[in-house]
């Protein structure tokens, strides 16, 4: 499920910046994690001068190739000048925090944006 937000500024009803919500409810472990990648990278083809909110607070497991997905999802964001930022649950938050290999992107906690 991919939802759109826009963000408007305080100051005149021009968009300044557009959020992408892509909102993950599987496990991202194996082939799921495989299977999601097409999606992703549909997602993100066409966006310019946006933020990409990967919302991973329906994942009860995430493996190798779940991380892997989300360092993959970070490169093409950084490539198409996207910020990338990832919601999720506290156990997700600290194992990306931990393993170091999702830098340069805000990680967090369920609910805290």
């Amino acid at each position: 499920m991919v939802k759109v937000q826009s963000a408007k500024s305080a100051d005149d009803n021009t968009v300044t910046e557009e959020t992408h919500i892509i909102k993950v409810n599987n496990d991202m472990v194996g082939l799921t994690a495989t299977g999601l990648e097409a999606g992703f990278l549909n997602e993100t083809a066409n966006l310019k001068n946006s933020s990409v909110l990967l919302d991973l607070n329906g994942v009860g497991k995430i493996d190798s190739s779940g991380i892997a997905l989300c360092i993959g999802l970070k490169k093409e964001c950084i490539k198409k000048g996207l910020k990338l930022i990832i919601e999720a649950d506290s156990e997700i938050s600290k194992l990306f925090k931990m393993l170091k290999i999702i830098e340069n992107v805000t990680i967090s906690k369920a609910g805290a944006l």
